[in-house]
């Protein structure tokens, strides 16, 4: 149970990294 809420965590970094990373992407075309 432990590994699983780790997992999952992790997946949501990931998730918030990526949704910054494009941000910064579309500041930079803009």
């Amino acid at each position: 149970m432990k590994k699983m809420r780790r997992a999952q965590l992790h997946r949501c970094r990931i998730q918030y990294w990526k949704e910054t990373n494009q941000r910064a992407t579309d500041k930079e075309k803009a």
